[in-house]
């Protein structure tokens, strides 16, 4: 037989240094070490593709119900169709034709009210002189500057838009439409 020398088995016990506050802590440290809080936490890159693809999609959906430009003008000028109409095309033709005419140091756009009644939708003369007009007048008075220059058939309606104005109208009537949608309230039938 050989010299070794057989000490009788004792139950495993963990030593007494792992025992300790100070290990347990160390440990912990450790353990946690890989993992971060949610304030400060990293995205991976392919979860945050997926995450912009989700709000695009979100984008996408929200823009499609959100009420267009016309029924924005519609709530503008008070409620009226024909009003939104006009003050809708007054503000396209402003922004798209140029040149513009120049009178007192204004750029202005002129038509005379058949062409611009046509243009709005084809409103009748009794639409355009006694409901649209009065109404983009009275309603709109911030956006639009309307002035009727020139004798008999050389009669024009001359106009100038302020778009920053038209812009940020069409926002506020935006929000206001939505809140009133999702309220469940008809902002047409208020007035």
């Amino acid at each position: 037989m050989s010299n070794v020398i057989k000490l009788p088995l004792k139950a495993k016990s963990k030593p007494d240094f792992l025992n300790s506050e100070k290990t347990k802590a160390e440990a912990k440290a450790y353990i946690a070490k890989g993992t971060t809080k949610a304030k400060t936490a990293n995205i991976p890159a392919q979860k945050k593709k997926i995450a912009e693809k989700i709000k695009e999609a979100q984008k996408l959906k929200s823009r499609l119900g959100s009420p267009g430009e016309l029924a924005r003008c519609r709530a503008i000028v008070g409620g009226d169709m024909m009003g939104a109409a006009l003050l809708y095309r007054m503000a396209y033709l402003y922004r798209t034709i140029n040149p513009k005419l120049e009178r007192n140091g204004k750029k202005y756009l002129a038509l005379t009210r058949d062409e611009l009644a046509m243009s709005a939708g084809g409103l009748t003369e009794h639409e355009m002189n006694k409901r649209a007009l009065p109404r983009v007048r009275k309603y709109a008075s911030h956006i639009v500057d309307i002035q009727a220059m020139g004798n008999g058939k050389d009669k024009k309606l001359w106009f100038i838009v302020d778009i920053e104005a038209y812009a940020e109208a069409l926002n506020d009537a935006g929000y206001e439409l939505v809140v009133h949608a999702n309220e469940g309230i008809d902002l047409f039938a208020l007035k």
